[in-house]
């Protein structure tokens, strides 16, 4: 089980145990069971947030293309890169939860690689509806997984 609350758990009298052991269950390696409410790291939106990890696998950048990357900016308006081509967007965060909605960018050709890994970048941010940040990474969230990894880096 997970939950955010204090449980108590009620020993036999006279009975102490040597040792309580805890096990994640359905938990992706890295989630804590419960999320601190106030993370003390990189600040969500004016920050350069670099893609790491997409869908489980590192991110590659091709020769001479930028690498993945957006910038959340206050108001609700995002840009950035999907490795292929510029981006801009709209998107909300409240309580936890996260969307953005469907916005515009340039049209240019790539590698075949290159060209799917943007596709998958953009189908993430469609499709994510949660977001943490620990320290200096942003975590995209969909159905409870992880679906993209973020490293905060210098402007």
């Amino acid at each position: 089980f997970s939950t955010p609350e204090s449980v108590e758990v009620s020993l036999d009298a006279g009975q102490s145990p040597a040792s309580v052991l805890l096990h994640r269950a359905g938990l992706q390696e890295g989630t804590p069971l419960c999320p601190p409410a106030e993370s003390s790291g990189a600040s969500l939106t004016e920050t350069y947030w670099k893609l790491t990890t997409l869908e489980g696998q590192p991110v590659t950048v091709a020769e001479g293309l930028r690498e993945p990357h957006m910038v959340l900016h206050e108001g609700g308006s995002a840009n950035g890169s999907d490795g292929c081509n510029s981006f801009f967007m709209n998107w909300e965060a409240k309580d936890g939860t996260l969307s953005f909605q469907p916005g515009g960018g340039t049209l240019m050709m790539c590698d075949e690689a290159s060209m799917e890994q943007a596709r998958s970048f953009m189908n993430v941010l469609g499709a994510a509806d949660a977001l943490r940040i620990e320290g200096d990474k942003l975590f995209l969230h969909r159905g409870g997984e992880v679906t993209a990894v973020f490293q905060a880096v210098a402007m």
